[in-house]
């Protein structure tokens, strides 16, 4: 466990939501965003499975943003 990357990842989480409030529609656009950038990924791209975690982590914290 990691202290400091949790808060981030809850301080990021308050500001997507107060984006959404300000900007609605917002996080579905970046939702729809990332998925786009996670299907052109190539498959012989290199770190491929790394930057997989890395598109389906952000699409975690983005859909909990949305669904709060």
């Amino acid at each position: 466990m990691n202290p400091k990357a949790d808060a981030c990842g809850y301080i990021l989480l308050m500001l997507l939501q107060r984006l959404e409030k300000t900007q609605s529609g917002l996080l579905a656009e970046m939702i729809a965003g990332v998925e786009g950038d996670r299907s052109a990924i190539a498959s012989d791209a290199p770190d491929k499975d790394h930057i997989s975690a890395v598109f389906n982590e952000t699409l975690t914290m983005l859909r909990q943003a949305k669904n709060m």
